[in-house]
C-alpha cells in the first residue's frame, strides 16, 4: 500500500508503506522517507479500500489485518486524528479514543471503531461497518424510532446512525429498519404472569387501568405486515389460570384448541414475527416453567441463561420465533 503525505507547499508525496510502517507513523509521526505527520496531514492508502482491510476492536486497541499481516494499534493514537486515514476509493477508517467520541464517515464504505466511552457513530453514504470488541452476547442492540440504533455493552453505550453492519468478534449483524410495532411485556405480580402485546390499544389500556399489570417496556420489535419471511404469532388464553400462550406454529395452536380439556381459547394473531434470521433478526427463546405451567419469552440470551441457572423449574424449549431487536 502507499501513503500520500501532504508536504508544506500543498503537494503530495507518495511512499511505499507496510502495515507495520503505518503503525509506526500513527504512533510517532515519523517513518523513514515520510515527512513528519502533523494534525494538518492526511493519509490516503492507494490500491486498497477499507473493505480490504480487516479491522477488529479489542479493549483499548485496534487490530488491522491485510493479507497475512496483522498489527495492533492503540485507539488513542498520538499523532493521528481519527479522520486522517482515507482510501483511494473514498472510504475511511475512523478510530475513536477511550472517551466519548463523535465519528462521522463520508460517502464511501467506512469502518468505524468508537472504542470505550459513549460514542456517536455516523456512517454517511455507502455500506458502513462498526467494529466492537466483544461477542454478540455481550451487547444489546435496540432500534430507535428515528432510524438510529443504540448499542449497550462492554464498550459503553453507542448511538449508531446510517450504519449498515455491526461486526462483533464472533459474527456480523446486518441492521435493517424495524418497521413493525414494539412488543411490550407486562408483569402481573399477584399471579406471577407475563403478558406480551403489540396492540397500542391494549398497551394504553393496561398502562391506564393497571389492574395489577406493570409495564416492563418494549422488549423487541414485531415484523411489519409487508415484510418478507414473516409468520403469525398466535395468542391463546387459558381461562382457568389466566395465562397466555404464544406460538408461531399453526399446528401447535390447532392441537391445543382441538383438545377442549386443555382449556385454551383462541385470541387470534397477537403480532407478526419472522420465521428465520434474515440478517438483523434476533431469536426469541421460549422457556417452560414446569411448576406453574407457564411459558416465558425473551430475546435476551443473558436473561434466558439467568433463568435456567437460577430457577430449576424453567426448561429451555428453544427458539419460538425471530424478531427485530
Amino acid at each position: 500500500m502507499e501513503n500520500r503525505d501532504r508536504v508544506p507547499d500543498g503537494k503530495t508525496d507518495t511512499h511505499g508503506l507496510t502495515l507495520n510502517a503505518l503503525a509506526d507513523l500513527a504512533l510517532t509521526g515519523q517513518k523513514s522517507g515520510v515527512t513528519g505527520l502533523t494534525a494538518a496531514d492526511t493519509l490516503t492508502l492507494v490500491g486498497i479500500s477499507a473493505a480490504d482491510l480487516g479491522v477488529s476492536a479489542s479493549g483499548a486497541g485496534v487490530t488491522l489485518a491485510y493479507g497475512t499481516s496483522r498489527v495492533q494499534l492503540p485507539l488513542a493514537l498520538e499523532n493521528l486524528r481519527p479522520d486522517q486515514i482515507g482510501f483511494s476509493d473514498g472510504s475511511r477508517l475512523l478510530a475513536g479514543t477511550t472517551g466519548a467520541d463523535t465519528l462521522t464517515g463520508g460517502a464511501g464504505n467506512d469502518k468505524l471503531i468508537g472504542g470505550n466511552g459513549d460514542d456517536v457513530l455516523i456512517g454517511g453514504g455507502g455500506t458502513d461497518h462498526v467494529s466492537l470488541s466483544g461477542a454478540r452476547a455481550d451487547y444489546s442492540v435496540t432500534a430507535n424510532s428515528d432510524g438510529s440504533w443504540t448499542v449497550r455493552g462492554k464498550d459503553g453505550t453507542d448511538r449508531l446512525q446510517s450504519i449498515e453492519v455491526i461486526d462483533f468478534t464472533d459474527q456480523s449483524l446486518t441492521l435493517m429498519a424495524a418497521a413493525g410495532p414494539a412488543v411490550h411485556r407486562f408483569y402481573y405480580k399477584d399471579q406471577g404472569l407475563h403478558f406480551w402485546t403489540a396492540s397500542p390499544a391494549e398497551i394504553a389500556a393496561l398502562k391506564a387501568k393497571g389492574g395489577g399489570y406493570v409495564d416492563e417496556g418494549a422488549v423487541f420489535q414485531a415484523a411489519a405486515a409487508g415484510d418478507s419471511g414473516t409468520v403469525d404469532i398466535y395468542r391463546l388464553f387459558h381461562k382457568e389460570s389466566g395465562r397466555h400462550f404464544y406460538t408461531a406454529s399453526a399446528q401447535e395452536r390447532a392441537g391445543l384448541l382441538a383438545n377442549k380439556k386443555n382449556g385454551y381459547v383462541d385470541e387470534g394473531v397477537a403480532f407478526k414475527a419472522y420465521g428465520a434470521d434474515l440478517g438483523s433478526q434476533e431469536p426469541v427463546y421460549r422457556l417452560f416453567h414446569s411448576k406453574t405451567g407457564t411459558h416465558f419469552y425473551t430475546d435476551s440470551l443473558a436473561e434466558k441463561q439467568a433463568l435456567l441457572v437460577g430457577q430449576k423449574d424453567f426448561h429451555d424449549e428453544g427458539i419460538a420465533f425471530w424478531a427485530m431487536p
